[in-house]
């Protein structure tokens, strides 16, 4: 994830040691997700992904986590609401709009 998030250069404002700290406290943080979505407890899992989508509205990956959620909670609707905002800050995203495609039934 951090190498997805330092393309949209989030860290451009901020001195090297602040960005290490920014860098890890985004990494526990999605870590705590990960590990909400591995107990299957989903809704806390996207309460805290919206949470760093409420900081870091541009932050594509955290979309894609998002959608991912909303898979597995069975809302292939929303699902596909966050993985076409992914792709809109992304449009270079591959696996994304591949799952898209899946999820529209297009064929591939």
């Amino acid at each position: 994830y951090l190498v997805e998030l330092k393309k949209i250069e989030m860290w451009s404002d901020v001195n090297a040691e602040l960005s290490s700290k920014l860098a890890n406290n985004i990494a526990k943080r999605v870590q705590t997700i990960n590990s909400q979505i591995m107990k299957k407890d989903l809704t806390i899992a996207l309460k805290e992904t919206n949470k760093l989508l409420e900081q870091y509205p541009k932050a594509y990956i955290f979309y894609d986590i998002k959608g991912s959620i909303h898979l597995l909670k069975g809302d292939k609707k929303l699902a596909l609401a966050s993985l076409k905002k992914s792709l809109s800050l992304n449009p270079e995203n591959v696996q994304t709009e591949k799952i898209i495609s899946v999820l529209e039934g297009k064929k591939q």
